[in-house]
């Protein structure tokens, strides 16, 4: 039906084409009327094919639709560059980012000002960049990704630089990608510039690009020149085309892609009057936290070391989401004033609206946990909640936001100066599973009972004497697969009942807890071997931590099925978590903002 639609359009704007003319970037006929750009209904399928259309094209905005575009849609299309049949993706001055949903307000790219006023980085998503390659890979692009940077700090004069990606297939922004590139500036050779994992280019000056953050470009990204690059003029004004990160430069740029496609080929194929068989959209997770106007501020602990950031756990119970980790308050909107609750905090799951429950821990908590009835079990390194002694663990009710005095449950530690951190719950069956840094429990009807850096309780939070898997180190993250067969625990020890078992590994869940020796995990490198992030799910589990490696495997058979490496990404892999059909796993950041409602991906 969209099809013969646009066909109807289409033959109605060529008998009106003389009006659509007189406000089109050319004010003269296409060679093309049917395709040439100038409205909706003649949307061209690239800028090149606008100007293979039609020489005399100039610069400006145009309509494209692609056979892999949902829509036409109004992009602006440089014509004199080398030829012209450009379509501008991204611009601006210091700040590019790697941002699959890309950045900033995209509808600036349907022109080209290049005044002060663009220097705010604007990128078009993935998707985006993508739908107007129409299928094309982009190792396939006979002219790469071009970039034109200011060559001067006036913005007067522009340098072109070409970049080939022969491993790319679809676009990614590729900034710290490490992908192989080729690359030409203005109207050079080719020379192979090696991956892009340092900088690259035919010297370290002017006649180089630098795609990664570093301390010596202050971690800040752009298409910067060389470390060698210097200017006389200015360098760090609001005005100025050229800006200093550390010793680069990095200028005013803009970035294109040139895919060659025709209306006429054969990838836009006949859509009939039922249109097209439905199909499914893989979910995608979010980069960015969604803005609210509650979020949490201040810091409990007071130290900013890896480990304790101010958001570290969710949890929902029925409407209400329930944040943990190392704050003080919440707060509405960036200059309200901070209401205290410190370590947890409720919101609204819908509306971010804080639910009014204040609570008072006296140390960060670590995770949270529904249980049965839905009260919520909430684990981490305080010791008093609400002026009673709660050591590691306390149960909340979360009609009420009081604590519960059913669950009697404390903790201790013959190791760690005697701090205890229950850091991991994981619930399954009739079962509550914990790790951390602790070696005994007592309470809610046991006496004190033997379980380091790992326990198991029954439902009602009673310790279990048979099962203790006796780490020598700290458990930071652990989790259990579906079928309850096996724990598998993540951290910095380095044995379990006397056995070898380095920072990762599986323990039956049968009485005994019996290590499973006949899998050894294995690093991506020989020093920081620690793990901070385990998720079993579907047949999968997957660990993560230093080195900012991700390992997958499959769990029958603890083969390893996938690797991955965030390199200049990322840091160290701190946290992970399972959807419907798989996991994701994320590195944590920087504190939330008391103006955004902290969100996990």
């Amino acid at each position: 039906m969209r099809f013969m639609c646009r066909c109807l359009a289409l033959g109605l704007a060529s008998v009106t084409s003389l009006s659509v003319l007189a406000f089109s970037p050319a004010a003269h006929a296409a060679t093309d009327p049917l395709h040439d750009g100038l409205s909706e209904a003649t949307a061209a399928a690239s800028c090149w094919e606008i100007k293979q259309n039609d020489p005399r094209s100039q610069n400006g905005t145009y309509w494209l639709q692609t056979p892999t575009m949902e829509a036409p849609g109004q992009f602006f299309c440089d014509q004199t560059t080398d030829g012209g049949g450009w379509v501008l993706i991204g611009r601006g001055r210091e700040g590019w980012e790697t941002w699959s949903q890309g950045q900033g307000d995209q509808e600036k790219l349907k022109t080209r000002p290049r005044t002060a006023g663009d220097f705010d980085v604007v990128q078009a998503s993935h998707q985006t960049v993508n739908g107007l390659l129409g299928g094309t890979s982009v190792s396939d692009l006979e002219d790469g990704l071009m970039v034109q940077r200011a060559s001067n700090h006036k913005g007067t004069d522009y340098q072109t630089v070409r970049m080939r990606f022969p491993k790319m297939r679809d676009f990614i922004w590729p900034f710290k990608s490490a992908h192989p590139v080729d690359v030409k500036f203005n109207h050079e050779w080719w020379v192979q510039g090696g991956i892009v994992w340092a900088g690259f280019g035919t010297n370290t000056s002017w006649g180089y690009v630098n795609l990664i953050a570093s301390a010596q470009n202050k971690y800040t990204l752009g298409w910067g020149y060389g470390p060698l690059a210097t200017s006389w003029y200015d360098t760090s004004s609001s005005t100025s085309y050229f800006h200093r990160n550390g010793s680069i430069i990095n200028p005013y740029a803009e970035a294109y892609v040139r895919p060659q496609l025709r209306s006429t080929d054969a990838s836009f194929r006949a859509i009939g009057d039922g249109g097209t068989p439905a199909k499914k959209q893989k979910a995608t997770a979010s980069e960015f936290a969604s803005p609210m106007s509650w979020g949490v501020a201040g810091n409990l602990n007071g130290s900013v070391q890896e480990g304790n950031i101010q958001v570290q756990a969710f949890e929902q119970i029925g409407s209400t989401m329930y944040v943990g980790g190392n704050f003080t308050g919440v707060q509405k909107g960036k200059n309200g004033q901070e209401i205290a609750s410190s370590g947890l905090a409720g919101f609204d799951a819908t509306t971010g609206e804080w639910n009014g429950q204040t609570f008072s821990f006296n140390n960060q908590v670590k995770d949270l946990a529904e249980l049965p009835g839905g009260k919520l079990l909430v684990a981490g390194d305080f010791t008093k909640v609400n002026g009673e002694t709660h050591v590691g663990t306390v149960l909340i009710d979360p009609a009420t936001g009081q604590i519960d005095p059913s669950w009697t449950l404390q903790a201790r530690t013959g190791t760690n100066g005697g701090r205890v951190s229950v850091k991991s719950i994981k619930i399954i069956n009739d079962h509550i599973y914990l790790g951390g840094i602790f070696t005994h429990f007592q309470g809610n009807g046991a006496s004190w009972t033997y379980a380091r850096n790992g326990a198991r309780l029954d439902i009602n939070g009673k310790p279990d004497r048979s099962w203790n898997p006796e780490f020598n180190g700290s458990v930071i993250d652990i989790d259990v697969d579906e079928n309850e067969a096996y724990y598998y625990a993540a951290g910095y020890f380095t044995r379990a009942h006397d056995r070898v078992v380095e920072n990762a590994g599986r323990l039956s869940t049968a009485a005994g807890a019996e290590l499973d020796q006949s899998w050894t995990f294995r690093h991506s490198y020989l020093i920081g071997k620690y793990q901070q992030t385990v998720t079993a799910a579907n047949g999968r589990v997957y660990f993560g931590g230093s080195q900012h490696s991700l390992f997958g495997y499959n769990s029958d058979t603890m083969t390893r099925t996938s690797g991955s490496i965030t390199m200049y990404n990322g840091g160290d892999l701190q946290a992970s978590t399972r959807s419907a059909t798989a996991s994701s796993t994320r590195r944590a950041t920087a504190p939330t903002t008391p103006s955004r409602m902290p969100t996990s991906t």
